[in-house]
This record gives structure tokens, C-alpha cells and sequence, in this order.
């Protein structure tokens, strides 16, 4: 099946509109005559001509400026309280923008979700960060319409976009040259985190200048519309398109103005899936269901048919085991693992959220030692092993045994393994035996100085079955299973 990366590495007020109208704010005085010039250059030439320009000139002072943010969210509660917390000094108002998209409501109906409003622990962490907040409750077409009533029910002159696994440390010095320097937009260092103090960085040829992957964040609403913000974002919209905004692009303040520790991967497998609903359903939008014959290839705005034959609960447990729940297991080809710039105590504020991800997918692996799992055909299970914990679950002498409802044809079965020292990701193949409803195979010790070790699963029958249900039988439990078939054969024969 052919699927964006993302996919494949698998990787407190009443319900209300709120308006669009901004207040005005007071205005800084004009830039200088250098700065004007050069405004409108790439943000490398601004490194050039106007490298010490920003910091000798005078910033607002706090008290004239104010900031606005928003939050799109659905759901999606575990690092969010965290993230709100880094903010809390530096924003003045939030747009909490909340509800799911209208092509998920089938979805959420089937398995008992609220489709306009997210779940308690969402409005808990929000009330608990202590910022002042208003909310919008709807269902919305897709994700650029969701960003644009966010930017747009702003107040204030600054808008800070913020999302829910982003954890920022802002640097002072940088925002303050930015609300001096008269851009319309600044960026954040914003590297993805892999497990405390390990980040991911590109070795692309035009990263080669830059410390870490970046993404714009701080806008000035009186220069860049609600519509043209979203040109500065990255957005997951494969099967839509954005606004046309009449606009001249801006370029970008060439210092960030925070490091962004990106916690994308560190979900937990309750909040993660919800994550991967979407991904998943929205690529079906543009390419259909590949599982399904009749659905293959057709695009999908109502979900219906789909649900019909792959329940919304069984759809749901099936992504527990999928790539998005997963984290980050593998690197890209121009990707490479380096150490965080952040201190020690920085890092340790992370690492609750760290050890929460790897609880829950530990217990995952165990759940599929006492209990039938169900997966789709043709597409990867995962098993995490990365604790001693699950590793100990799923085979204390090192041999796998599992049983499927169905004979399988044949399968395939993959380490994934991503280790500090070379090689840094790595993806060994590990010999199977198949024997019509069993599996077998030998597990690879630990490695030293692995950060994340992740066995996937693939398995086709051949008779165009979608669904099949495994279970992973714990050695013991096979020992003795082996040992009560022979004792009865032996009473058997007398």
C-alpha cells in the first residue's frame, strides 16, 4: 500500500462561536530605512545585512504588546498540560479550537465519542495552565478551516500557533529582537525527540547551515491574514487545498525565537490512536481503503461502506498496533540521531512523559499474551520491546510462539532497532516458521545502547480474507501446553 511517510513509519465557558474581530493595539514606530529595504528579503539575506540590527534596538515593552494562541486539538491530552505550562508566561489569551472533522463522525459515533467536543482531560489541563481561554465546539470540514477560525478569533496583534506535543523554552533575547525587528513572522527550532536528551536531525544539503528542522510559529495579525498564515505551516491536507491568499509572503525573523521540544512520538497509546485515525482516514479520503476490492483506489468522503465491513471499535484496536501509536522506530535515509541542546533539568521535566509512552506500549505486549488481538492482513503489527518488561512477556527464553484464527500463507517479521551508537537505525529480518495457525520465531537479544527496539508483524492467508485475530502464547503456557498433548497421547495409547 502506498503511504505518505508518516503513515509508513509506522512512522471553562458554555459552547460558543467566539468572534473574529480583533481589538487595536498600539502600534511600534516605523523600522529604519535599512530595515525597510531589506524586509522583504529570505531570512538568510536578513542573517547577512541585519545580524545585529534587532539586538541593539529597542524591543516593545511587554506591557504594549499582547498575545494571542491558538490550539486545534481533538482529543489529545497527554503532553498537553506541559505544553500549556511552557506558554503560560508569554501568552495572554488562548482560542481553544476544538472538535473533531466532519469526515471522522461516523467514526466517533460508532465507538461513543463526542465529535464537537473533546474528552474532560483535555479542558482540565487548559483550566490547570492557568491562561485565560475561550472555545469553539463544532465538527469542521478539515484542518485548514479549523486553523483559520483559530488565527481569526484572536484579539490580540501577535498570534502564537501552539499544538499539543510541543513543549517550548523560549529564548528572550530572540522574541524580543523580534518584536523590534518589525517581521511578520519568527520560527522555532523544533527537532523531533526520539527519548530524553536524543533528537532527530536532517543531513539534507540545505540543513547544513541549520542546527535543527524549524517550523513558524509567531505571527503579527496586522501583516499576515488568517488565511495567509496557514502558507508558513505544515499541514497533513492530502486530500484538500488551501486558500488562495492575496497576500505577499514574508520572510521569516532569522533567529528563533524558542526551542520547540517535539514530543510527536511520545504519545500514549490511548491518545496516539486517535492520532493515527486520522492520518489513516485521511489518506483513505484521496486513495480509498486498499484492503477492500471495492473501495481500492476511491476516494472516500463518507466512511460508511467502510465501517461496514472493518467495525469503527475493531478499526480503533487495530491502530493501538499500528505505526502512528508506535512512535518513531526508524530513520529516514538523510536523517541522523544528535544530543539535545536543552540542560539537564530541562530534560528531566520531559522524562515523566517518556517513561508513560513506554508503560503503555509494554502494555500492549503484554495484552497480546492474554488475549486474541485483531489485525488486517497485509499490513504491519507492532510489538514493542524497548523494557524488559514487554521483552520478558513475550519470550523469556528468547522463542516466539504465536497462533493466529486463520492459516497463514506466509509472513514476515522485522526488528527495528534505533541505537545511539552505528548503526544508528536499523531493520534485521528475522526467519519465521509457518504452520497453518502458528508462528514461530527466535528472538534477538538486547542491544547495547538501543533506545527503542520494536518487532513488526505481517501476515497474508492468501484467500482474500481482511481481518484475522493472533495471540502471542508465552513460552511457559507452550511448554506446558506440549507436555499436557503428550501426556494425553501417551494415556491414549495405554
Amino acid at each position: 500500500m502506498p503511504r505518505p511517510a508518516s503513515i509508513r513509519i509506522i512512522r471553562l465557558v458554555g459552547d460558543q462561536r467566539v468572534s473574529a474581530q480583533r481589538r487595536d493595539r498600539p502600534v511600534r514606530p516605523g523600522p529604519s530605512s535599512l530595515e525597510r529595504i531589506s524586509f522583504y528579503l529570505k531570512r538568510d539575506a536578513r542573517k547577512i545585512f541585519l545580524r545585529h540590527i534587532p539586538l541593539f534596538r529597542k524591543g516593545l515593552p511587554r506591557e504594549r504588546f499582547k498575545v494571542s494562541a491558538y490550539l486545534c486539538i481533538y482529543n489529545d491530552w497527554d503532553i498537553l498540560g506541559a505544553a500549556l505550562d511552557s506558554i503560560a508566561d508569554h501568552v495572554d489569551e488562548l482560542i481553544v479550537v476544538d472538535g473533531a472533522y466532519e469526515w471522522m463522525v461516523p467514526f466517533l459515533a460508532a465507538t461513543g465519542c463526542d465529535p464537537c467536543r473533546s474528552d474532560q482531560r483535555v479542558y482540565d489541563a487548559v483550566i490547570a495552565s492557568g491562561i485565560p481561554f475561550r472555545r469553539i465546539n463544532r465538527t469542521w470540514k478539515n484542518e485548514v478551516e479549523k486553523r483559520v477560525a483559530g488565527y481569526g478569533a484572536c484579539s490580540h496583534r501577535f498570534v502564537l500557533r501552539v499544538d499539543a506535543d510541543e513543549v517550548l523554552f523560549f529564548n528572550e533575547k530572540n522574541l524580543e529582537a523580534f518584536l523590534a525587528s518589525g517581521c511578520a513572522v519568527a520560527e522555532m527550532d523544533m527537532p523531533t525527540y526520539i527519548a530524553p536528551g536524543w533528537i532527530v536531525r536532517t543531513t539534507r544539503l540545505r540543513d547544513f547551515y541549520r542546527k535543527y528542522p524549524s517550523q513558524r510559529c509567531l505571527f503579527d495579525s496586522q501583516k499576515i491574514s488568517a488565511e495567509g498564515h496557514l502558507k508558513y505551516l505544515w499541514l497533513v491536507i492530502p486530500a484538500d487545498t488551501l486558500p488562495k491568499a492575496k497576500e505577499r509572503t514574508f520572510s521569516v525573523f532569522e533567529r528563533p525565537i524558542a526551542f520547540c521540544a517535539h514530543l510527536t512520538s511520545w504519545r500514549t497509546v490511548d491518545t496516539a490512536v486517535n492520532r493515527g485515525v486520522f492520518y489513516v482516514m485521511n489518506w483513505m479520503r484521496k486513495h480509498g481503503a486498499p484492503w477492500l476490492p471495492k473501495l481500492n483506489g476511491r476516494p472516500m468522503e463518507r466512511f460508511e461502506e467502510f465501517f461496514e465491513s472493518i467495525p469503527a471499535p475493531t478499526f480503533r484496536e487495530v491502530l493501538k498496533r499500528g505505526a502512528v501509536a508506535q512512535g518513531t522506530i526508524s530513520l529516514g535515509p538523510r536523517e541522523t540521531l544528535a544530543k539535545s541542546p536543552l540542560s539537564g533539568q530541562q530534560e528531566k521535566s520531559l522524562e515523566e512523559h517518556y517513561r508513560a509512552f513506554l508503560r503503555a506500549l509494554a502494555v500492549q505486549t503484554m495484552k497480546a499474551t492474554e488475549e486474541a488481538q485483531t489485525m488486517i492482513l497485509g499490513e504491519p503489527v507492532f510489538l514493542d520491546l524497548s523494557t524488559e518488561t514487554a521483552r520478558s512477556s513475550l519470550a523469556e527464553d528468547g522463542l516466539v510462539r504465536i497462533v493466529t484464527s486463520l492459516p497463514l500463507a506466509s509472513v514476515r517479521i522485522t526488528l527495528h532497532a534505533l541505537a545511539t551508537s552505528p548503526p544508528l537505525s536499523a531493520a534485521q529480518p528475522i526467519p519465521a516458521t509457518v504452520e497453518g495457525r502458528e508462528v514461530r520465531f527466535a528472538l534477538p537479544g538486547p542491544k547495547p545502547e538501543c533506545l527503542r527496539q520494536v518487532i513488526e508483524l505481517v501476515g497474508w492467508a492468501g484467500g482474500g480474507e481482511v481481518l484475522c485475530t493472533f495471540r502471542i502464547v508465552p513460552r511457559r503456557a507452550a511448554i506446558s501446553g506440549r507436555e499436557d498433548g503428550e501426556r494425553q497421547e501417551r494415556e491414549a495409547l495405554g
